[in-house]
């Protein structure tokens, strides 16, 4: 158990780089691994909501659809919708509905759908 907690530590401070790839690979590993609910409350607990939260003002393409990905899984535990709420994230999920990319659309509509 210790294993995976220093994994999702790891994961955590990883969202902090500067590197937009490794970025992008860690927010596909969180809407992975958070399809798991142990794993998905764990990494609440951790405060993942706001280390994701804080990535908004990025304007990366490469990084759209794993943001939403990892949105749209960490949405599946309402404490998790409450705090995206109250968070302002549908001011930059709707620009990218804006931009009508079709890899997002589904992504994207779960999450209108847990937001609302």
């Amino acid at each position: 158990m210790r294993t995976f907690d220093g994994i999702f530590y790891l994961i955590l401070n990883t969202l902090s780089t500067d590197n937009i790839d490794l970025l992008g690979v860690t927010l596909a590993i969180i809407a992975e691994i958070v399809k798991d609910e142990h794993n998905l409350e764990i990494l609440t607990d951790l405060g993942i909501v706001s280390k994701i939260s804080q990535l908004n003002d990025l304007d990366y393409s490469q990084l759209r659809k794993p943001f939403c990905d990892a949105i749209a899984n960490l949405l599946d535990l309402p404490k998790n919708q409450e705090q995206f709420g109250n968070r302002r994230i549908m001011i930059v999920l709707k620009n990218y509905l804006e931009e009508q990319d079709p890899e997002l659309y589904k992504s994207l509509t779960n999450i209108i759908y847990d937001l609302s």
